[in-house]
């Protein structure tokens, strides 16, 4: 007889199931670690888009520098004629102006003269932009309309662009000492190296090294070489 009851209340116990306390606990967990899980994905989501932006916004400042030092290495230094007001490299702090071949991209060969500035983005606007126009080449002669130039943004919503040009200068101690100027103008030649720095926005998360190119052609190929002042004496 007792043997018989003892084997009933196991039975019910066994199958009683679950209390409502025990399921809300059970519920109250289940909730909390699903709230962790969506969390950490939220994260990981929002990090990866982060890198993402970064790495986007990296690849066009290294777009730029290789399109920048393609230009500057190949700027030419065309030999001035008279009826000709400008020369193959004039720059500013923040303005350059330089002849060299023409990008690839353009779809036709010969020069091009480009022209690097700092624009606002809307007349009213407290953004500015590294612009780039370009057209072709005249052996350096000046533009009268800056709108019959092709013209596109080159770098966004930048703070600060700073142009530097660097000659050779011997001294007593060193066979050739670089120095840095802000400004090449009414010179016939080119510079030894030309120095491109970007300054971003407080916050901003691009980075922009130092951009230092030296220039590789010294003479124009129709130049007249003299061989006692070693330079150019006009043109053939």
């Amino acid at each position: 007889m007792n043997s018989g009851t003892e084997g009933q209340r196991t039975s019910r116990a066994a199958t009683r199931g679950f209390t409502l306390v025990e399921m809300l606990v059970a519920l109250l967990l289940v909730s909390m670690i699903s709230f962790v899980m969506i969390e950490a994905l939220r994260f990981g989501q929002r990090t990866y888009l982060q890198i993402t932006s970064v790495d986007a916004d990296n690849w066009e400042v290294f777009a730029a520098q290789r399109f920048m030092r393609r230009i500057l290495e190949s700027a030419y230094p065309f030999q001035s004629e008279s009826n000709v007001d400008s020369f193959s490299m004039e720059g500013g702090p923040e303005r350059i102006v330089v002849s060299a071949p023409s990008a690839l991209a353009f779809g036709s060969g010969g020069y091009q003269r480009y022209e690097l500035y700092v624009a606002r983005a809307e007349p009213d606007s407290r953004r500015r932009n590294l612009m780039i126009a370009w057209s072709v080449d005249r052996n350096g002669r000046r533009h009268s309309d800056m709108q019959t130039m092709h013209k596109e943004v080159l770098i966004e919503n930048i703070a600060q662009v700073q142009w530097g040009y660097a000659t050779l200068e011997a001294t007593e101690n060193k066979a050739g000492a670089p120095k840095w100027n802000d400004t090449w103008e009414h010179t016939p030649g080119l510079p030894t190296m030309v120095r491109m720095r970007v300054v971003f926005p407080e916050g901003d998360a691009r980075l922009w090294p130092d951009l230092i190119v030296a220039t590789k052609i010294t003479h124009d190929a129709n130049c007249l070489f003299d061989s006692v002042s070693q330079d150019c004496r006009g043109s053939m």
